[in-house]
């Protein structure tokens, strides 16, 4: 966090914090806690669910999490995925087929499917034809 490195208690304090800021919504306690803690009672996994949840507050800070009710999540813009920077870097021919991966790690089939069949795929192919290697 501001450029340090932040060591986590759990693997599943950083299994909680990836989902979260991948997901980039807002999750019920009980449906976070059924998915990270499968093979337990549900009153195990919440109480699981709930002291992961403070130790990432506690390692990362109050401000990066929100909680209405029973739901929670990570505020957006918080923290810079590279995911997200690969959606976002430029139409260059290279890149397309990285950033339709990043899409689909997102969920996001149909940017993918767009991004695979838009200008710069075409230039690509185009120019692995006149070439005749990639």
């Amino acid at each position: 966090m501001g450029g340090r490195q932040v060591k986590l208690r759990t693997r599943k304090q950083l299994a909680l914090l990836c989902y979260l800021a991948m997901e980039q919504r807002s999750h019920t306690r009980d449906a976070l806690a059924e998915l990270l803690w499968p093979k337990v009672t549900h009153q195990e996994a919440r109480h699981s669910l709930s002291t992961a949840i403070s130790g990432l507050r506690g390692k990362l800070g109050k401000e990066l999490f929100e909680s209405a009710g029973d739901r929670f999540r990570l505020r957006p813009g918080v923290i810079a995925l590279d995911v997200d920077r690969l959606l976002q870097s430029a139409t260059d021919p290279r890149s397309v087929a990285i950033r339709a991966r990043a899409a689909i790690a997102r969920g996001r089939y149909a940017e993918a499917q767009k991004m695979l069949a838009g200008p710069a795929a075409k230039a690509k192919r185009h120019s692995c034809t006149r070439r005749r290697a990639c």
